[in-house]
């Protein structure tokens, strides 16, 4: 599968996951009086991290002209952040494991850049995943330490 770049929608929707007020990992500090910024410079983060690997994988391509939606660079930054603050208000109906699958395919987008595995996207991405698993129904009754039974009484 070749690169592209994810909808605004589907980084705003991440952004908005990352930035929810019970979240204690963004890239940017959450602050509740300053919320709709956080939850936007989390989105035009990670927007511009995912066209930075596009570039990369097609550096002959354009701005406005890569595989992803038909929109430049800033166009696709600055309609993430209005999603992002539209969605933060109303969060879109995703379940943890859409946003797992979001995530994933998110990293498979954005991991052509050369530094991406260090890079504060891949960084909020992690933080997404595992705040996402924590999430899931069961999680928090699930078997955390196992050990065998008859082996401890022995």
């Amino acid at each position: 599968m070749s690169a592209y770049i994810c909808s605004p929608e589907h980084i705003a929707a991440l952004a908005a996951f990352a930035s929810r007020p019970s979240s204690s990992h963004v890239i940017i500090p959450w602050k509740r009086e300053r919320a709709r910024d956080t939850v936007r410079n989390v989105a035009r983060r990670l927007a511009e991290a995912n066209i930075k690997s596009v570039a990369e994988r097609y550096p002959n391509d354009q701005d406005g002209n890569r595989p992803g939606p038909c929109m430049t660079d800033e166009e696709i930054c600055k309609a993430s952040e209005r999603y992002a603050g539209k969605y933060l208000v109303y969060p879109p109906k995703l379940s943890p494991l859409d946003i797992i699958s979001m995530a994933s395919c998110y990293e498979y987008q954005a991991c052509e850049a050369e530094n991406y595995a260090t890079s504060d996207a891949a960084l909020q991405i992690g933080w997404i995943k595992d705040a996402a698993i924590r999430s899931l129904n069961g999680y928090d009754k699930a078997v955390r330490d196992y050990h065998e039974p008859e082996l401890e009484a022995a």
